[in-house]
């Protein structure tokens, strides 16, 4: 739920950009990894590649949905359907799963 927030940034759109389709956007088909972060402009609360360059774990539902698996979201640079860039679009991998397309997000708390 908080990386759906934080992809929406307060809108509700179908990608962290808006309701504009991937390509050209994501056409990166391609590619043999991750792209540097912030190749794409933020979304409106200043967050980088909410989709389409690795998929981020998050925190599973309790109790799970799919028993033995975690959540990623965010799609990857290696995936070749679109519509896993969406933000409602869930990744289901074993959490032993390790490869160069999953990874996760570092969030630092701003100063008050």
């Amino acid at each position: 739920a908080e990386w759906e927030w934080a992809a929406r940034a307060g809108e509700r759109v179908r990608y962290p950009w808006g309701w504009g389709p991937p390509t050209p956007r994501l056409a990166r088909l391609d590619a043999e990894g991750p792209a540097p972060v912030g190749r794409h402009a933020p979304n409106p609360w200043g967050l980088h590649d909410m989709a389409g360059n690795v998929w981020e774990w998050c925190e599973v539902s309790r109790p799970p949905v799919r028993p033995g698996q975690a959540v990623a979201r965010g799609g990857s640079w290696a995936e070749p359907h679109p519509h896993m860039v969406t933000i409602h679009a869930r990744g289901w991998f074993r959490p032993d799963y390790r490869d160069a397309d999953v990874g996760f997000r570092l969030l630092i708390e701003a100063a008050p």
